[in-house]
């Protein structure tokens, strides 16, 4: 998939919405999710965003 930005991005821009989408914006739920896989987020970002590092 490339760089470890590229897979930030698309995460970004791809996974997380469709993530808030099936879940109807449930910003708990879906952080909930994020971070049991280990990823962590923004502070304060809408939507919500991962940093960028993944390993």
């Amino acid at each position: 998939m490339g760089e470890n930005k590229d897979l930030v991005s698309r995460m970004n821009k791809k996974v997380i919405p469709l993530l808030l989408e099936y879940f109807m914006n449930d910003e708990k739920e879906v952080k909930a999710i994020l971070h049991k896989a280990g990823l962590e987020l923004e502070e304060k970002s809408w939507p919500l965003k991962i940093k960028g590092k993944l390993a």
